[in-house]
């Protein structure tokens, strides 16, 4: 054990919340295997802890005290020492991660993998049973159901898009990219259903006023859509009307595409 932040060694760290205090402590590893860097480059710039209930991510880690505590020459060295202080610190009201000491049996020595090693042969059974498992539909039809209706907190959110923008940054290609005719009738119904009424991203607001992108680029009084509100009826149907015609499609049933509030300020 040691303190050599700036040379590539697994280490042990704590991350303190500003504002109620809570604290975790934890390890590091992979920047030792994966990564390739020290500490000091590491903690608080590209990682920022395990814990789902620490909250830390690279947009608001202002409000958090990233400390590094020691370094270690192997990694189980590294786990032991964790695994020690976390159990010292179990008993404290601001220790946030007192589940993971509780049922985390595996650590360290307790671990049956512990000091071993998966031969070649035995990582390539896991590969391709894992493989597998990726590329069966009624596992993916088990796993949808489960996790169907669940709300994902915003860090979840957070980490999913900024996880797919890496991976297109990296290389990866729409898997429906020059493909024709990829989506069934049913889907096509479904999505233009989705679309439609208050589901439209658009719904309830007016047209651009001079957008860039409009029929044959024109902007401003140019632009056949100039100054023309969205109309909404009950049929979820909509169409776009000049301000002079506003009062006659709302007497014929049309609701207009604004709040409440807004259908008094008709010019």
């Amino acid at each position: 054990m040691h303190k050599r932040f700036d040379k590539i060694f697994p280490y042990t760290y704590t991350i303190t919340r500003k504002h109620d205090g809570k604290i975790y402590h934890g390890v590091r590893f992979r920047n030792v295997t994966k990564l390739n860097i020290p500490p000091i480059e590491d903690l608080g710039i590209r990682y920022f802890s395990s814990s789902k209930y620490l909250g830390a991510t690279r947009l608001n880690k202002s409000e958090y005290i990233f400390k590094l505590k020691h370094t270690f020459d192997t990694i189980e060295e590294a786990l032991l020492h964790e695994n020690k202080i976390n159990r010292k610190l179990i008993h404290r009201n601001n220790f946030i991660n007192r589940g993971a000491v509780l049922t985390n049996s595996s650590i360290g020595i307790r671990n049956p993998m512990f000091g071993k090693h998966h031969t070649e042969e035995t990582k390539n059974k896991i590969r391709i049973t894992m493989s597998g498992r990726h590329r069966n539909l009624d596992t993916i039809r088990k796993i949808s159901e489960a996790n169907r209706g669940k709300k994902r907190s915003d860090i979840q959110r957070q980490n999913y898009s900024r996880g797919i923008r890496k991976s297109f940054k990296m290389g990866r290609v729409p898997w429906n990219k020059g493909k024709c005719n990829c989506y069934s009738k049913d889907v096509l119904r479904l999505q233009s259903k989705l679309k439609r009424g208050k589901n439209n991203a658009s719904y309830g607001k007016p047209a651009y006023k001079g957008n860039a992108f409009s029929p044959g680029g024109l902007c401003g009084e140019k632009n056949p859509r100039f100054n023309k509100k969205i109309m909404h009826n009950k049929i979820d149907k909509q169409q776009l009307v000049p301000n002079e015609l506003v009062q006659k499609f709302i007497s014929m049933g049309w609701m207009l595409g604004y709040l409440n509030p807004f259908i008094n300020k008709l010019p």
